[in-house]
């Protein structure tokens, strides 16, 4: 680390340990003092060329030279240290990747978090992949309703589920139709919570959401309704969208 000191109010720079790739204290300080030099000169070389402040007949003077000329400066110096440290984090960035053998992308880090949490929470509580029976009590399904990414059927995303059994509900969820009709809804309720992943430096990762699908399938002989819409109250539905899905139909809603 650098060492202060108080009395002159400068740093002092480390010492390179033998074999370092850094340059020699030496060789730091004499490219200091030649910057220094070299501003002194260009400096001067102002004072030279534009006149006296004090003359009021000239719309430039050497204050405003000089200002220009730091700020050029200073503007310099900042794109050269940026393009040292973009170059150190590139070379970094190779290393790893090298390391890992490829270079990691969203799906590889959901994937992980896929492993950490089988590992983390247990068998009740761990997240499940949102793919559904749509049935009623004892009888067998009418079809499936899953969140899947893209069109791929095998690849449903996975949530939190929270299942709260229809003979815990303290009243059923009321499903306005219109003005004068209104559907009780007393089944089995779930609650989801997703949680999803993406790198904001990888551009395709960006609308990933838009990628998620909505797949509904009905079996033979079946039909259900799928509704889309909000919680407007304690036990109260909003549908905004609904479609009416039987006999074999199977549609993916964006």
């Amino acid at each position: 680390s650098h060492q202060g000191n108080e009395s002159s109010g400068l740093l002092s720079l480390p010492v390179p340990s033998p074999g370092s790739p850094l340059l020699p204290r030496k060789d730091t300080a004499a490219f200091l003092e030649e910057q220094c030099r070299s501003l002194k000169g260009v400096l001067l070389e102002v004072d030279r060329i534009l006149p006296d402040p004090n003359d009021q007949a000239q719309l430039i003077s050497r204050y405003e030279g000089k200002l220009v000329l730091l700020s050029s400066h200073i503007l310099d110096l900042t794109a050269a240290w940026y393009a040292g440290i973009t170059y150190v984090e590139a070379m970094l960035r190779s290393q790893l990747i090298q390391a890992i053998g490829k270079e990691v992308q969203p799906s590889d880090f959901c994937d992980f978090i896929k492993f950490h949490n089988q590992r983390t929470f247990g068998k009740a509580y761990s997240p499940k992949s949102f793919c559904h029976a749509v049935r009623q009590p004892n009888q067998y399904p009418d079809g499936v309703v899953s969140i899947i990414r893209g069109s791929s059927l095998k690849d449903p995303i996975e949530t939190f589920s929270r299942r709260i059994p229809r003979d815990s509900l303290v009243a059923p969820i009321s499903i306005p139709l219109n003005a004068s009709t209104t559907v009780d809804f007393a089944g089995d309720q779930y609650l989801h919570g997703w949680l999803e992943t993406h790198f904001a430096s990888n551009s395709r990762c960006l609308p990933s959401r838009s990628l998620l699908n909505i797949s509904a399938r009905a079996r033979q002989f079946s039909c259900f309704m799928l509704m889309t819409g909000s919680i407007s109250g304690p036990n109260e539905f909003t549908p905004k969208d609904a479609i009416i899905i039987q006999i074999k139909d199977e549609v993916l809603i964006p």
